[in-house]
């Protein structure tokens, strides 16, 4: 728990979150990892059986992914997120985090809903960027004014 504290911390520090991600691609290597964040990930849906240690070590995980997630080049960059976030989701976090939901744990849930926010606001800002509007894709009406908006200025409209 303490390791996963300082190197929180130390994402904090101007260099420092360069250094902590160096650190997971050293850890990957050594601990013979498929992929970067893997233990981190396992150790988060593992169950210890001793609910107040398990709930500690599940929050200093958290912590730790939101300061991994959103300090660095976290904080101003979407594409860097996104990158980092899809790392997690390809391991798995979304259904551990709802398992955790389970424990009504204050401080953990917290760590949980930061991480959600943070994920739905990216998932906005990346809609925003490429101007997607939200349609029902099981209604034909809506499917169909789409297309016909997105190829009305273009050489394949009038086909």
């Amino acid at each position: 728990i303490a390791v996963l504290e300082i190197l929180g911390a130390v994402c904090l520090v101007p260099g420092g979150h360069k250094k902590v991600l160096q650190a997971m691609l050293h850890y990957q290597v050594y601990a013979a990892e498929r992929t970067r964040f893997q233990t981190l990930l396992n150790e988060l849906d593992r169950s210890m059986g001793r609910y107040r240690d398990e709930v500690n070590l599940k929050t200093a995980i958290m912590s730790f992914i939101n300061a991994v997630l959103n300090a660095g080049s976290g904080e101003d960059n979407l594409e860097f997120r996104l990158h980092l976030r899809y790392e997690f989701l390809m391991l798995g976090i979304q259904p551990v985090i709802d398992k955790l939901r389970g424990h009504e744990n204050a401080t953990l849930d917290r760590h949980l809903d930061f991480f959600e926010m943070v994920r739905n606001e990216d998932d906005l800002e990346l809609a925003k960027r490429f101007e997607m509007v939200h349609i029902d894709t099981k209604s034909a009406s809506q499917m169909f004014e789409l297309i016909k908006k997105r190829l009305k200025h273009t050489d394949a409209y009038p086909y």
